[in-house]
């Protein structure tokens, strides 16, 4: 009863929903001639009059010919059923004394009877077809409407390049912050040394020799025909402009009045994104946007470098001497937090002038006119294909979808010092005076008293390493804001307890962890692509391309080998052709063919209700119970709700599929190497055998990932639907199109599966008495659920 006031309630609702337009088109939906336009079309050629055709076609079908034999037999059961509860409810009436009987309701009952009557009256027009049937069609209809409103709502988010269907929020890169705190540490330790050197320690009115960050003379993208690009322009236009240079910053000592830079990249430097391809497809209109980009990543790079100067400033005396360093996670949270708002609203503002610069697209706007039909069109009368060819547009999505994460993806580069510069060098710089003298006065040298004061070099090695072993323990602690652990630190956790030679060679294990991270990180599909559908498809390819020329250079070895290098080569040229094809192939085409199966599915269950609705009719005319259907129709109700909201879930699922499968692809590419490291441990053979094998099995676990992400297509109906009742009594069992995994509940009456409604309660026992005790005075029941609910009404 419940479920009936359910939907009643919607139907009710909706005159207060029609303040909002989109509500209004919403309920729009149901109570029109079609529905959605493609699903009358489909459903016209499996029910006939049922279901009228939005491409005007009618005529009957064969369903629509013999469902008239089952429409007359239950009408006929419905009829003796009926004489039979008036016969009874009579009987009882004189026994008892009161209207039908203690037993049956008095006002339920011919409600009931009459409700359950009146399902099964044909209706004119309709070929046979009866009232409960038009019911269902009437469901089917708003239903697919409704979903065909979300799906065509998403389709012009996304391919209006509004809003990106999946993308990580605007943010600093952790690389980047590890790579400027260690520059500004480097810088602290040169300038420390030069103010020595040059006296400006103990007289600050000497000239003072600085290091600092400058701006390269020029950066260009490429040389010679590198340096323009051709754009296809939206009218056809084919144009050519000059690539915008990007913003490239290098360390460099420079002396007081002179503009001259010494020892370039001494500690570091940092560049700009590459332009993404958003931007680069403007074509010459997009010039102002483009340094736009560049500029406002420089100016926040500035503004995280100078927070790093501060804080290193503050534990110099600390690194210099080699205490113990303070904790600075939270400065450094505090500063990566500051950048990513800052990045966040830099990214808004730019990404809305990139899309009013982008302009009319033909292509976009003809494959939105295919999804929603007319521009002009309103609600379900538009003629387009609708949430029918959702799955259909997958990779398009994804790859719109990378166009514009290129934007909000975009990350800056930064180099590490390399601090090639001796006490003796940085002490020349300063402008010190040598008093050394070689062999018979031949010219002078920076002796050992020249340098007394200034920090010596393994000094200068300590401080560095102070530096990055507080980075390290600090950052380890802000796994939330992207911040890797150490591969030294990594190296160390997974280290083998045996002896190994790799052990007697410093830093040996960190080089070969390090070595492991470039690898797996090399295979990444954040490396190829912003998306990573389309980072994965590039990957594929390639493997499939050096597989080839692995081929062709075993074949060419093989004649000087006599096939030996050949048949070596063959198992891991067979994997990686495997691994090329899945990736390429395989994995693409996936999402469609589980929107496929959802759609086939959907219409399954259509066909089920057509059918069943007679016997849900028939339920009726059980007399016992309170409601206007009682226990027997509880089931009918849910299966209406499955049909009205079904295609609208399975849009939400295809969405959250592409979601959870770029959330999945970020929660592998943060936690594999990691996974690997701690399987590989310090073993050096064994480690790169294993990088190899793992390498191929990403192509796998990105297999199962996206079955896993685009299976909510046919299962969060099921999953939602629950919140209404059990699983086993919301989904029907036709609509069991996604694959049983283990420990899943079966549908009802299935082989292995749940007891049927009311089939959960013990047994009786044949021939009489009560079950007998087994093990302790423990009752076991012999079938059902061993855990019985108790019944659930539907009142």
């Amino acid at each position: 009863m419940k479920y009936l006031f359910v939907l009643i309630a919607m139907l009710i609702a909706s005159p207060a929903l029609a303040a909002d337009p989109s509500a209004a088109t919403f309920w729009d939906g149901f109570g029109t001639e079609f529905g959605d336009a493609y699903s009358s079309v489909i459903l016209h050629e499996i029910f006939g009059p049922l279901f009228p055709s939005a491409a005007g076609a009618s005529g009957p079908t064969v369903f629509s010919q013999i469902i008239g034999y089952l429409n007359f037999a239950c009408v006929a059961v419905g009829g003796v059923l009926f004489f039979y509860n008036v016969t009874v409810g009579v009987m009882q009436t004189a026994h008892e004394g009161e209207v039908l009987g203690k037993r049956w309701s008095s006002l339920w009952a011919p409600l009931r009877v009459l409700f359950g009557v009146g399902l099964l009256i044909p209706l004119p027009g309709l070929g046979g077809y009866n009232l409960g049937q038009a019911g269902i069609a009437y469901i089917v209809k708003g239903a697919t409407a409704s979903a065909s409103l979300v799906w065509t709502a998403a389709a012009e988010t996304v391919i209006s390049d509004d809003i990106p269907l999946a993308a990580s929020a605007p943010s600093v890169s952790p690389g980047l912050i590890r790579d400027l705190y260690a520059n500004a540490g480097c810088m602290r330790v040169v300038q420390y040394q030069l103010d020595i050197a040059s006296g400006y320690a103990e007289d600050n009115s000497k000239p003072r020799p600085v290091i600092g960050y400058h701006r390269m003379a020029s950066v260009a993208p490429g040389h010679g025909s590198r340096a323009r690009v051709q754009v296809l322009r939206r009218n056809g236009e084919l144009v050519s402009y000059a690539q915008p240079e990007s913003i490239a910053v290098t360390t460099a000592i420079t002396q007081p009045g002179d503009d001259r830079k010494s020892y370039p990249g001494l500690c570091g430097g940092w560049q700009t994104p590459d332009m993404p391809v958003y931007l680069t497809d403007l074509g010459a209109d997009g010039e102002a946007l483009r340094q736009a980009f560049s500029t406002g990543h420089a100016l926040l790079i500035d503004t995280v470098a100078a927070e790093m100067s501060t804080l290193t400033a503050t534990h110099f005396e600390d690194a210099r001497n080699g205490r113990d360093m303070a904790d600075v996670s939270g400065e450094i949270a505090r500063i990566t937090r500051d950048a990513n708002g800052v990045m966040s609203e830099f990214m808004v503002e730019l990404r809305a002038a990139a899309i009013e610069a982008s302009g009319a697209d033909d292509g976009r706007d003809m494959l939105l006119d295919r999804i929603r039909g007319d521009a002009n069109c309103t609600g379900p009368d538009c003629l387009g294909e609708g949430w029918i060819g959702a799955g259909t547009w997958y990779i398009t999505l994804a790859r719109l979808n990378n166009r514009l994460s290129s934007v909000i993806e975009a990350k800056p580069e930064a180099d590490g010092p390399q601090l090639s510069a001796s006490p003796e060098d940085l002490f020349e710089e300063a402008g010190g005076r040598a008093t050394g003298r070689k062999w018979l006065g031949l010219g002078s040298y920076v002796s050992a008293d020249d340098v007394e004061g200034m920090a010596a070099a393994s000094e200068m090695t300590r401080t560095l390493e102070g530096y990055d072993r507080q980075f390290a323990e600090s950052s380890a602690k802000l796994a939330a804001l992207g911040f890797p652990l150490d591969a030294a630190t990594v190296a160390e956790i997974n280290s083998d307890a045996a002896d190994s030679i790799w052990d007697r060679v410093p830093g040996a294990q960190a080089m070969l962890t390090n070595l492991h991270g470039i690898f797996l990180s090399a295979l990444e599909p954040g490396n190829f692509a912003d998306d990573p559908m389309i980072g994965l498809t590039s990957i594929g390819k390639y493997l499939i391309t050096f597989a080839f020329a692995l081929i062709g250079v075993s074949t060419l070895a093989g004649l000087a080998t006599g096939g030996a290098l050949a048949v070596s080569f063959g198992p891991i040229i067979t994997a990686m052709i495997g691994a090329g094809v899945v990736l390429s192939f395989v994995l693409p085409i996936m999402p469609f063919i589980f929107w496929l199966l959802g759609v086939t599915g959907y219409f399954l269950v259509v066909i089920e209700a057509v059918i069943a609705i007679n016997l849900f009719a028939l339920s009726h005319m059980r007399m016992d119970g309170e409601g206007i259907s009682g226990e027997a129709g509880r089931n009918g109700w849910l299966l209406m709700l499955t049909l009205a909201f079904t295609p609208m879930l399975m849009i939400f699922g295809f969405i959250a599929g592409m979601v959870i499968f770029r959330v999945s692809d970020a929660l592998l590419s943060a936690g594999f190497y990691y996974a690997v490291e701690g399987v590989i441990g310090g073993d050096f053979t064994f480690g790169f055998v294993a990088i190899i094998g793992y390498a191929v099995l990403m192509a796998l676990i990105y297999v199962v990932l996206l079955e896993r992400s685009f299976s909510l297509i046919t299962e969060l109906p099921a999953r939602v639907l629950r919140w209404m009742g059990d699983r086993d009594q919301v989904v029907s069992n036709t609509y069991a199109v996604a694959p049983v995994r283990p420990g899943a509940r079966l549908p009802v009456g299935a082989p292995g599966g749940g007891a049927a409604p009311g089939g959960d309660r013990p047994p009786k026992p044949s021939g009489g008495g009560v079950p007998k005790p087994t093990g302790g005075g423990v009752l076991k029941p012999t079938g059902g659920n061993s855990n019985p609910r108790p019944p659930v009404g539907d009142g």
